[in-house]
C-alpha cells in the first residue's frame, strides 16, 4: 500500500508532461491562426510583389 502511495506522489516528469502540454497547444492554434489567415497573408505578398518594379534583385 505505501508502494502505491509514493507513486501517486511522485511528481517527477510532471513538469516536461505540462510543457509538452503547452507547445501543443500554441501549435495548434498557431495552425489553427495560419490556416484561417492564409487568404490574407497571400493577398499580402501578392500585392508587395506587383509593387516591385520588374527585374529587381536583391546583392
Amino acid at each position: 500500500m505505501q508502494k502505491l502511495q509514493q507513486l501517486v506522489k511522485n511528481e517527477e516528469g510532471q513538469t516536461l508532461v505540462e510543457y509538452a502540454l503547452i507547445i501543443a497547444i500554441i501549435g495548434v492554434a498557431l495552425a489553427g491562426a495560419l490556416t484561417l489567415l492564409k487568404d490574407k497573408i497571400s493577398d499580402t505578398f501578392t500585392a508587395a510583389g506587383a509593387q516591385m518594379p520588374a527585374g529587381t534583385t536583391t546583392p
